[in-house]
């Protein structure tokens, strides 16, 4: 299956459903194609019980499951990516640092990203 065509069954099957379908209260997605954890279930790993990167012909995500997915969120922080120029002064605003190189802006950031996702 090529992308466009996994992006296609992604929306088709709740998109945006992401790690809520391994909440009981989201229903159970054994009659769909996704894996609770919105995997695709027709492309197979070794399933690991942990979130991980596998190659095969190219390097996808993997479910704990085993299932082939892709993510449409942060999945990783790197501090270079706020500290470009056009970024800066937004971020040193938003985190309360009056500079990104200080020793504080990785505890602001990790401190940012978790209140961000428990509030939305």
């Amino acid at each position: 299956m090529n992308r466009r065509d996994f992006l296609q069954l992604k929306v088709a099957s709740g998109f945006g459903h992401g790690l809520l379908g391994a909440m009981p209260a989201y229903g159970d997605h054994a009659d769909r194609k996704l894996d609770r954890f919105g995997g695709w279930r027709h492309k197979k790993f070794k399933a690991t019980g942990f979130f991980r990167v596998e190659k095969d012909e190219r390097w996808l995500l993997v479910t704990p499951e085993g299932n082939a997915f892709l993510s449409f969120g942060i999945n990783h922080l790197h501090p270079g990516w706020w500290r470009q120029d056009y970024n800066r002064e937004a971020w040193e605003e938003r985190l309360g640092l009056n500079n990104l190189n200080s020793p504080g802006f990785g505890p602001a950031l990790r401190a940012w990203f978790r209140w961000i996702s428990v509030t939305e």
